[in-house]
């Protein structure tokens, strides 16, 4: 099965539709959690929800997997 298009996650963030892209990035990271470009988007969201311990970590883990 391939995965979703990550360009749909971002539309959605630019849209301000987070649980909808959330659900999405997650849903690409169970099934490739070296998914760089999932992990930023996700990074992202988690900043703009003010939950900066989570932010911290996808982006540390962001930094590993680039």
């Amino acid at each position: 099965m391939p995965l979703p298009d990550i360009r749909d996650a971002a539309t959605m963030i630019d849209e301000g539709r987070m649980e909808p892209a959330r659900t999405l990035l997650q849903n690409i990271l169970h099934s490739a959690p070296s998914h760089l470009s999932a992990r930023v988007l996700l990074a992202r969201i988690l900043e703009s929800e003010g939950n900066l311990d989570s932010a911290l970590l996808m982006w540390k883990q962001a930094a590993l997997y680039g």
